[in-house]
């Protein structure tokens, strides 16, 4: 492989679902720039790292929260690349920012805001990648 394609490599990414028992999902509310929106947990995968370790590894440092076990869910193609969802059930815990590049590059035009957000108004977030928002309302959704 050149250097030029080495370059040009793109990471996959992992995306987290984490629901605990009152059937909430924990969600980053992103305030970047002058824009507002939703994102699930996650982040690139590491060269080497399996993609569920990267799951895990993604939620301790952006939730503080050390994930025990991890099932993948669906995987698609967002802005070009591949990002894999993984589902985890926990108990409600005080989410915060771990030490993660999330809590080094915060500053008043670039805020990360843990929020757990009922699964039934996900609808009225203006949550992305968007697919994903539709596959886990047609996976939760009797």
């Amino acid at each position: 492989m050149t250097t030029s394609q080495l370059s040009t490599k793109v990471k996959a990414r992992v995306s987290l679902i984490i629901v605990n028992p009152e059937n909430e999902i924990l969600l980053i509310k992103r305030r970047k720039d002058n824009r507002v929106y939703w994102v699930f947990p996650g982040g690139g995968v590491e060269d080497g790292e399996s993609l569920a370790d990267a799951a895990i590894r993604e939620t301790l440092e952006e939730t503080s929260h050390k994930l025990v076990n991890v099932l993948p869910l669906f995987c698609l193609l967002n802005h070009g690349r591949q990002e894999h969802f993984y589902l985890s059930f926990t108990e409600k815990f005080d989410a915060k920012l771990g030490l993660g590049p999330e809590l080094e590059t915060q500053n008043p035009l670039n805020r990360y805001e843990l929020i757990w957000a009922s699964i039934s108004g996900l609808a009225a977030l203006p949550l992305v990648p968007n697919e994903a928002k539709e596959l886990v309302f047609q996976w939760y959704l009797p």
